[in-house]
Order: structure tokens, then sequence, then C-alpha cells
């Protein structure tokens, strides 16, 4: 209770703080899919975010933007006006500190994440060791491959099945 109590009271801080157009960089502390609606002193004409990869930036109203953590990691959200004037320059922490739905296991001096809800995945994290993150860049490729695979063997089958309940494809 007390965490989303200073959430809020952060959040209208930085809300204030957008609106009054100050120049000065702010700080923003985002979870894993955790959003955060911002509210600017104007309309934007550009948005430069710095490592798309951890944060996702959606406009929501003309000067409104939802802030979404993607991946644990940093990243910089630079917002210019219509003119090329700074409106705002926010950093973006994502980290999953505190989030017991996080492990971290280290095995031989190397590192991997995984999210447990209540299944564990992994959940690569930028601290993570190279052989985990490698491991898990080719696991989603491997997914993807066999996810293709079966899109491919399906194509021309029917959506109804025989008497023995194998699919079967149309005459």
């Amino acid at each position: 209770m007390k965490t989303r109590t200073t959430a809020k009271i952060m959040g209208s801080l930085m809300a204030a703080f957008l609106a009054l157009g100050s120049l000065h960089a702010a700080e923003i502390k985002l979870k894993p899919a955790q959003t955060r609606i911002i509210t600017l002193a104007e309309k934007p004409g550009t948005i430069i975010v710095s490592h798309p990869e951890f944060v996702s930036v959606q406009m929501i109203a003309p000067s409104k933007m939802l802030i979404q953590g993607l991946a644990a990691g940093y990243t910089n959200l630079l917002v210019l006006s219509k003119k090329g004037e700074k409106v705002a320059d926010l950093d973006i922490t994502i980290t999953n500190r505190g989030d017991k739905r996080f492990v971290r296991v280290y095995q031989a001096g190397e590192r991997a994440t995984f999210v447990c809800a209540p299944e564990c995945a992994p959940a690569p994290n930028m601290n993570d060791s190279a052989r985990a993150l490698l491991e898990r860049n080719l696991s989603v490729q491997a997914n993807q491959s066999l996810a293709k695979a079966a899109s491919e063997n399906t194509k021309g089958l029917s959506a109804d099945k025989d008497r023995k309940g194998d699919w079967r494809r149309p005459q």
C-alpha cells in the first residue's frame, strides 16, 4: 500500500514537473510490464528513445504519453517540440529488483534470470552471462522456426474433424 501511495505521489510530481516545461532531466523507475502516463507541457514533434528494446512509448492523447517497461535495462527518452526545442528529457530505469517472481540462478560463475509466475521461464537481463543470453536467443529462434513449420504444415487443413478425431484435408 505504501509503495502504491509513493508511486502515485511520484507520478503526480513528475506530471507537475513536466507540465511546467522544465528542461531538466527527470528520472523514472519502472518494472517490466509496468506502465506510466506522462503529461507533457505541449504536443511533441519528435520522440527519441535511445534503447527502444527496454521501453514502449505510445501517444494516448496530444500531450500524454504511455511508457511501458519491456525488459530490465536503462534508456533515455527525449521529447522535442515541433520547433525542435526540448520538452522533456527522461532517464528511465527498468528493473525487476524486489519482484519476487524473478529468480537469478548462478552456476559456475555465470548468471541466468528466470520469471516464475507460476512456472519458470527464461527472462534475460542485461547483467546475465553472455551464454545465458545466447541460449535464450537460440531458444526463441527455435520456437519461431517450430511455429513457422507448424503453420506451413497446417495450410489447407479443414477445421472439421473426421469421425476418428483426425484432422483432414478438404476434398
